[in-house]
């Protein structure tokens, strides 16, 4: 009687650790935030698209005409922002899809830097405010020469970083709570160039009036 009753009690024990972990949403569960690969699907080898699971449902957020750049979500899952047009020497608008509302936003017109520039690529700096790298619209040479922010509370973009006329930055990057790249400096005829490293504080970075 004693090992039955051992048994019973290893077995109700059991169930009550399963049905607590069963009850556990899981990290990074897609109901609760925007997860590029889980409930955002970007096509890398493929005509490019922007695509919403909801469920068994799916939305088109950017479809193929929109030649729309990968989408980058912010740190808490809440928007994610991407570029549309992305193409070789068209310059497209900054976009913003808010998970809560639904909503999706021009956040920034292709117009906004001149027509001579065009949005190269976005990343969040933290939940609110989204860096913007702008370059050249057209040329076969990279020429990403200013780095914004956009401040999602204010809807300003500032600009917090230039390069000269013969630079480029190269391989933005965030690692822990900083702003990394490669400055590109060209020579004369643009046939050559050296690399060298930088890398700023965040906060310094958004500090900039």
């Amino acid at each position: 009687m004693a090992n039955r009753a051992h048994f019973i009690i290893m077995f109700v024990l059991l169930g009550i650790f399963l049905t607590s972990c069963s009850s556990k949403a899981p990290s990074g569960d897609s109901t609760q935030g925007l997860i590029l690969g889980g409930n955002v699907l970007y096509p890398e080898n493929e005509p490019t698209s922007i695509v919403l699971k909801k469920g068994k449902n799916s939305e088109i957020l950017s479809d193929v005409d929109d030649y729309p750049s990968r989408p980058e979500v912010s740190p808490d899952q809440a928007k994610m922002a991407y570029i549309a047009p992305f193409e070789f020497e068209m310059a497209g608008d900054v976009w913003m899809y808010i998970f809560s509302s639904g909503e999706k936003l021009k956040l920034i017109m292709k117009e906004a830097f001149g027509a001579d520039c065009s949005v190269k690529k976005l990343l969040w700096a933290d939940n609110d405010h989204l860096l913007v790298l702008v370059g050249n619209k057209v040329g076969t040479v990279s020429s990403n020469r200013e780095l914004y922010v956009y401040d999602q509370s204010s809807n300003i973009s500032k600009s917090i970083l230039k390069t000269d006329e013969n630079q480029d930055i190269q391989d933005l990057a965030i690692h822990a709570n900083h702003i990394e790249f490669n400055m590109a400096t060209y020579n004369d005829d643009s046939s050559d160039f050296t690399k060298e490293p930088y890398s700023y504080s965040i906060d310094d970075l958004l500090a900039i009036e």
